[in-house]
């Protein structure tokens, strides 16, 4: 059997998809309709949702079934970064729903991942980069720094840049070439695809979406440690195959290392 993920403020489902390669069934919640998230899906506020699925309530997603706290294994929360991001021009205009959405996580109980940017205040944890997961195509690389806080201790991944300047994903502009700008090197849209590896979104949402190879990777880390404590229960994580493998720090010797790449 497939342990389930409820993936909260789950957007167009970059985040969802690397769950769902490394073996997990995926549920999302967002806010907002969200037409191109490819699995079952529930409208509504995240962080209501789950305070009142902590309180024993079930709600109805759009594959027609009711699912509850105790139908899930693990949690993913991605609250909106523009209160902590150095490209938002007003970022006290914006809600900080960090803090809100860890305090909910850790009452739930389960294993949980929350990913926000450079600059968001997490407690502890990693940073994931794409350049550890071989994330280029045609000679150019992408960076894209994301942090992620979790229940589970974790060695943190080195990076692996290269010398030329990394493509930027964002909403700005997705031009017809490469393009280098002052704070940025733009992309034409097929090409940020590539780097992504998503090829489901909008010029919108693939610019506000987490890299599916991180959470695949993360993915493998929950399900590792699931199947370790009930192995009769949980299907183990697949091999992915498709990373190479992660050079690692050892400045959390306490960390237990991952063990899928």
């Amino acid at each position: 059997m497939k342990p389930k993920l409820l993936d909260t403020f789950c957007k167009a489902g970059g985040a969802g998809y690397g769950y769902s390669l490394a073996g997990f069934d995926v549920v999302g919640i967002d806010i907002q309709l969200q037409p191109h998230y490819p699995f079952p899906f529930i409208l509504g506020d995240a962080l209501d949702i789950l305070s009142r699925m902590i309180a024993g309530e079930t709600f109805l997603a759009s594959d027609g079934k009711r699912y509850g706290l105790k139908d899930f294994s693990a949690i993913h929360a991605s609250p909106p970064c523009q209160a902590y991001s150095s490209a938002t021009k007003n970022p006290e205009k914006h809600p900080d729903l960090y803090k809100p959405t860890i305090n909910i996580l850790q009452k739930s109980g389960l294993p949980y991942v929350c990913e926000n940017v450079i600059g968001a205040p997490y407690n502890h944890g990693i940073f994931l980069c794409g350049s550890m997961f071989n994330l280029s195509h045609d000679g150019e690389w992408l960076q894209r720094h994301r942090n992620f806080e979790t229940s589970f201790m974790l060695f943190q991944p080195q990076c692996q840049h290269q010398q030329k300047r990394p493509i930027t994903v964002t909403g700005k502009s997705f031009v017809k070439e490469v393009r280098e700008y002052e704070h940025s090197r733009q992309a034409p849209f097929a090409l940020a695809e590539k780097l992504m590896g998503i090829n489901w979104m909008t010029h919108n949402e693939l610019a506000n979406a987490i890299p599916p190879a991180y959470t695949q990777w993360l993915g493998c880390e929950v399900i590792t440690r699931l199947t370790q404590h009930a192995p009769d229960k949980w299907e183990s994580a697949p091999s992915t195959g498709i990373f190479p493998p992660l050079s690692l720090s050892t400045s959390q010797s306490e960390s237990t290392p991952p063990t899928c790449g």
